[in-house]
């Protein structure tokens, strides 16, 4: 959830600084699919650790992820590295997602 709150920065900051559009625009389709899987993921994994833990802790997590790290981590100084690192946190929210549907349903 952390990391969520971290692209939500990166994302409000590149539309603030207008740099937004000419990052979506060189983007190839597969990078395209690859980020909608990234969200979706992490909404599954969002949902799934209401069935792990109890109600509040992803709410408190989310809370914290989104108005207390993700606005003192990514600044306007942070941004660049940030915005460089969006496949990366794509990929480490993936991975968290599978990990919280591994621990609800069993996998592996």
């Amino acid at each position: 959830m952390t990391i969520g709150g971290i692209m939500g920065r990166v994302t409000l900051l590149a539309v603030r600084g207008g740099i937004f559009e000419e990052g979506q625009a060189v983007k190839s389709t597969l990078r395209v699919l690859f980020d909608i899987l990234g969200t979706v993921a992490g909404l599954i994994g969002f949902v799934i650790s209401f069935f792990l833990f109890a109600w509040w802790i992803p709410l408190l997590c989310g809370a914290v992820g989104y108005w207390l790290i993700a606005p003192f981590l990514v600044n306007a100084n942070t941004l660049g590295f940030f915005y460089r690192m969006q496949g990366l946190l794509t990929l480490a929210s993936i991975v968290c997602s599978i990990m919280l549907l591994n621990m609800y349903l069993k996998l592996f």
